[in-house]
């Protein structure tokens, strides 16, 4: 196995010592595989995903954020900053990464 340093917010961080204290787990390494094992087992699409990836060409920095902006109902954005303020994301754009990410899994798997 390797080593790989993460980041979780406080909430995460809380809910996995929780399972650990319980019992669900041993260690917190290990409920975060089978977190991660879970993740990857519910993307039946993921090879499609890869493989749309791999035939992609993007000549900018991959690390390098790309700025979007569109107008939305202030009730959206209202509902958003909740999510932020509940600790729920750590900030809008991690929601917006989030919802565009789940958005274009649901695509993919309906064109497979």
């Amino acid at each position: 196995m390797k080593r790989m340093p993460i980041n979780l917010r406080e909430t995460q961080l809380k809910a996995i010592d929780s399972l650990v204290e319980s019992g669900f787990f041993p260690n917190r390494s290990e409920a975060i595989r089978y977190a991660i094992d879970l993740l990857i087992r519910s993307m039946p699409n993921l090879q499609a995903v890869l493989k749309i990836s791999n035939d992609f060409e993007y000549d900018g920095d991959p690390k390098e954020p790309t700025l979007i902006s569109f107008k939305a109902p202030k009730i959206l954005k209202e509902l958003i900053r909740k999510f932020v303020k509940a600790g729920i994301y750590s900030n809008i754009s991690e929601f917006m990464r989030d919802s565009v990410r789940l958005n274009l899994q649901k695509l993919l798997e309906s064109i497979e």
